[in-house]
């Protein structure tokens, strides 16, 4: 475990389907288990499920 108490490993997948650049900065709630992030090319914030880290899916975009 690194120093800070964090560690990143590969779980699951979400595309936002926006293409490069679609997906840009990321914010994770632990208790909603939630993933928050800006797309740029809609320029919307996504909010994606990721209770099940194989099953990741989009619960809403907000303008």
């Amino acid at each position: 475990m690194p120093v800070n108490g964090s560690e990143l490993r590969f779980v699951g997948r979400w595309t936002s389907g926006a293409g490069l650049g679609g997906a840009e900065i990321s914010a994770v709630d632990k208790e909603s288990k939630r993933l928050f992030v800006t797309n740029g090319t809609k320029n919307t914030i996504d909010i994606v499920d990721i209770s099940n880290p194989k099953k990741v899916k989009l619960v809403k975009s907000v303008d």
